[in-house]
């Protein structure tokens, strides 16, 4: 199914189902931003916990972004 034929398919539905699924849409969101955001902070932790990171001040990190 295309993406405009979602967006037809959803036109035909009443507001109320419109709406559920607007505010399902949003939740299935949240959650996989949720889960990527974890999955990061697991990595990270991982890897600083291993020596591959190290604490740096927002200059020190700044410095690196820009050179």
């Amino acid at each position: 199914m295309s993406y405009a034929e979602l967006l037809d398919a959803v036109d035909e539905l009443t507001i109320e189902e419109q709406v559920d699924i607007a505010e399902l849409i949003k939740r299935r969101a949240i959650e996989k931003r949720r889960d990527a955001l974890l999955k990061d902070i697991e990595e990270s932790t991982l890897e600083f916990n291993s020596g591959k990171l190290h604490p740096q001040t927002v200059d020190e990190i700044m410095k690196d972004l820009l050179s």
